[in-house]
């Protein structure tokens, strides 16, 4: 298992100039079988950005298909008053190698 922490700053700009508030989260994940994990967490933010301030549990599934490739899925549901009722994620990586 694997438990990862970050905490920032976000920035909103109004007419009236920014607006600044702390975000943070922490995630735990858990290698399942071969190539898939699974993800557990929880988020916070304290002012509205590309999604609505608010704490969020969320959950997932990513699948490693190649080293330089994975998919994943997942969910959010919203745990404090101003946050959505939920939200759902798929996405792909693709690691680009340079030299």
């Amino acid at each position: 298992m694997q438990v990862d922490a970050h905490a920032g700053i976000d920035a909103d700009g109004h007419q009236a100039g920014l607006e600044w508030g702390m975000e943070a989260a922490v995630t735990a994940s858990a290698k399942i079988h071969g190539g898939l994990l699974a993800h557990v967490g929880m988020s916070g933010q304290m002012i509205d950005t590309d999604q609505p301030a608010g704490r969020y549990v969320s959950a997932g599934i990513t699948w490693q298909v190649h080293p330089l490739i994975s998919f994943d899925v997942g969910g959010r549901i919203g745990v404090s008053p101003r946050s959505p009722a939920y939200g759902l994620t798929a996405g792909i990586t693709a690691a680009v190698l340079t030299r």
